[in-house]
This record gives C-alpha cells, sequence and structure tokens, in this order.
C-alpha cells in the first residue's frame, strides 16, 4: 500500500494573456477538491499560451520513489478526471476553459519533471512511472552531476511531433476540399439535369425568381443548387481544431544547474 506521509498542493502557473479574476475564481473552484491551489502568472514567452500545473510533493525524499510512485499515479488519475470535469463545466457555461500545456513535479530531494499532457490536457497512464524514473536515473548518476530537472518529452521533440501532426492534418483538410470539389461538381451536373428535365426543384426555384420579379436564368438556378450542395459539404467538415495525436515520450531533455541541456533517449538509456 502506497505511504500516506506525502502531501500535496497544487501551483496553477497561468499565462498572464489567460489570467484574470475569473480565471482565478474558476480554477480554485475546479481544482482545489484536490489540493490546497495557489494561482499565479507568468509573462508570456511563446506565441500560444502555456499554462502549467505545478504538483508540489512534500515528504518525498531520495528513498521514497518506490512508495512516491503509486501514490503519484493516484493523484494523477484524480487530476485528470478534475481537468475532464472542469472542461465540461467551462463548456456548459459558454466559455472556452483553461487548457494545460504541462505538469511539473517538484517533489523533496529530486529533480524537477515536466510531463506534455495531450490535447485534452491529460496525463498518460505511465506519467508517475517516468517522473519516478527519471528522478530515480538522476540520483544514480545517469545524467551526470548537477542534473535539475528534465522535460518528457524534450521540447524540440514535441515540436517536430507537433508539426508532423499539424501536416497531418493539412493533408486531411486537402482531402476533404477534395471531396468538397467532387460534391460540388457532381451536384452541379445534377442540377443541370435536372433543369434541362424541367424537375419540381429546378420549377419552384424559377418560381421564386419570378416572385421576386428578376426571372433568372437557367443556368443561376443551378448555380443556386450547386451552392446549397456546397453548403451541406461544408456543415459535415468538423471545425478546424489543434490537431490531437498520440505523444511520443521516448526522447527526454535534461537540464543543469549551468543552463546547459541534452536529449536522453530513454528506450536506449543514452544521450544523443
Amino acid at each position: 500500500m502506497a505511504s500516506t506521509s506525502f502531501s500535496l498542493r497544487l501551483e496553477m502557473d497561468m499565462d498572464e494573456r489567460r489570467y484574470d479574476r475569473d480565471a482565478v475564481d474558476f480554477v480554485r473552484q475546479s481544482y482545489e477538491p484536490l489540493a490546497p491551489v495557489k494561482v499565479q502568472t507568468h509573462e508570456g514567452r511563446t506565441r500560444f499560451a502555456e499554462n502549467t500545473i505545478v504538483v508540489v510533493v512534500e515528504g518525498a525524499g531520495e528513498d521514497a520513489d518506490g512508495e512516491l510512485e503509486p501514490w503519484l499515479a493516484e493523484r494523477f488519475e484524480a487530476l485528470n478526471q478534475a481537468i475532464a470535469h472542469a472542461h465540461r463545466m467551462a463548456r456548459e457555461a459558454g466559455h472556452a476553459g483553461y487548457e494545460w500545456s504541462w505538469v511539473k513535479v517538484v517533489a523533496d530531494g529530486g529533480i524537477f519533471v515536466n510531463v506534455k499532457t495531450d490535447a485534452s490536457s491529460q496525463l498518460p497512464d505511465d506519467a508517475a512511472a517516468m517522473v519516478c524514473k527519471a528522478r530515480l536515473d538522476a540520483s544514480k548518476g545517469v545524467f551526470g552531476p548537477q542534473a535539475k530537472c528534465a522535460f518528457i518529452p524534450s521540447r524540440e521533440s514535441y515540436a517536430e511531433q507537433l508539426e508532423t501532426a499539424i501536416e497531418g492534418d493539412k493533408s486531411r483538410d486537402a482531402g476533404r476540399a477534395s471531396a468538397d470539389n467532387a460534391i460540388n461538381e457532381r451536384a452541379h451536373v445534377q442540377a443541370t439535369q435536372a433543369l434541362d428535365n424541367g424537375s419540381v426543384i429546378s420549377r419552384e426555384l424559377y418560381n421564386l425568381a419570378q416572385a421576386d420579379g428578376e426571372a433568372r436564368k437557367l443556368d443561376a438556378l443551378a448555380e443556386d443548387l450547386v451552392a446549397l450542395a456546397g453548403e451541406e459539404a461544408r456543415e459535415r467538415v468538423a471545425p478546424v481544431v489543434p490537431p490531437a495525436f498520440d505523444v511520443d515520450y521516448t526522447l527526454w531533455e535534461v537540464f543543469y544547474q549551468d543552463g546547459s541541456g541534452k536529449t536522453f533517449d530513454s528506450a536506449t538509456v543514452a544521450f544523443r
């Protein structure tokens, strides 16, 4: 059974572009059932706002990782549930809510470990195992002396994965556009045939045009049908959102007291 000697508090570090009184109130209400919450802000350093949940664990010495991992896994599961609930509450209230880009674990007697969340701000199932593995490797000297913190995955690795996902999303959008064009072309042919055959829909459109005093030509009526088909096609296309993808956590980034950093391959247990 996991030790109960650990204590938890949360520091919700928000980008200044997302920080206001409403944000503070909402975040406190959402996460205080888990642990004491402090909401703070930092200067926006990137193009897009990044919010970080700092998980502060007290009572975790260098030899406590065996007990820390199952305890932390339970807290991460509860945190994921709280994040999902907060997102639902935000949607019901009619606003976008607050996304969390990283979860940073600060525990006694070890390095700080930052774990990337997914597109819905959720931690992976093995997040606690990765955190404790990084702490253990650091304590054994695997990273060398004066290791200060780790990013899992490395920020460079994540940026490359995100770029690949965006390119894949663009390809899917191009595929949808091609499908749209095919639908429009087929609708144009069908509309022209309908007009040639004097179908009911073409006659109704023509009568409406006459009622408006416009007496539009048959090709204009065909364009109306094409526009309707195009609108239906657009409604079937999902709204554009940041791409969701499975994050690869293999490559880590280890930083040292002097500010330098190295890329660590967790699969080969060696630096690149």
